[in-house]
Parts: structure tokens; sequence; C-alpha cells
């Protein structure tokens, strides 16, 4: 399966993806990311620079950033203690370390 933009921004900006089963989602799995509550500002500010610096003529590259920036918006979070999870229901996650395994099967 190939990477959900908005996981690739996420990874691009630095944070950590991963996958999470949230509230109310019954074990299914989706993108995730955690961090402290106050990091929640500059994981917003890069993604939306990545979104700023893209090319509006850019084809593949821009229609994956517009689908990334309209599912930022289902966003959701769960508190982890000291830090928190914030999630996307509808966004998948990909897992490099299960597309390498399958690439290794070929």
């Amino acid at each position: 399966m190939a990477k959900h933009p908005l996981q690739s921004m996420i990874e691009e900006a630095g944070f950590e993806p991963q996958s999470y089963s949230g509230r109310a989602m019954y074990g299914k799995r989706c993108l995730g990311v955690t961090m402290s509550a106050l990091t929640l500002g500059k994981l917003i500010s890069e993604l939306m620079e990545q979104c700023l610096m893209s090319d509006p003529d850019g084809g593949d590259e821009y229609d994956a950033m517009t689908k990334a920036a309209h599912d930022v918006r289902g966003i959701r979070w769960d508190n982890m203690g000291m830090d928190m999870i914030y999630y996307w229901p509808d966004v998948p996650f990909t897992d490099d370390d299960r597309e390498e395994d399958h690439e290794d099967d070929g």
C-alpha cells in the first residue's frame, strides 16, 4: 500500500508516525503521532510550510499536498499521560518495515 501523503509530510517534518487505534475505532488502525501538546504547533507549522512550498503546477505532488491538507481536518487526540497522541481515523498508516518485507518476497 502506498503511503498517504499526510504520513509522508509528517515524516519529512521530522516526526515519527505510528499505527494507532483511537476511541470508538473498535480496533481499526490509523495514522497517529505522539508528541507533547506544546509540539503540535511545530507540526502544523511544518505541514503548512510544505504545502506553501509546493508548486501549484506540480501535478501529482501538488495533488498529494492538497489531499494531506484536507485530511488534517479530521485530527483527533488522546491524552497519553505526559504526551498526547494525535491521530486521523480516516488516514491509513503504512509501516515501512512491512513494505520492505513485501519487496523481499518478489
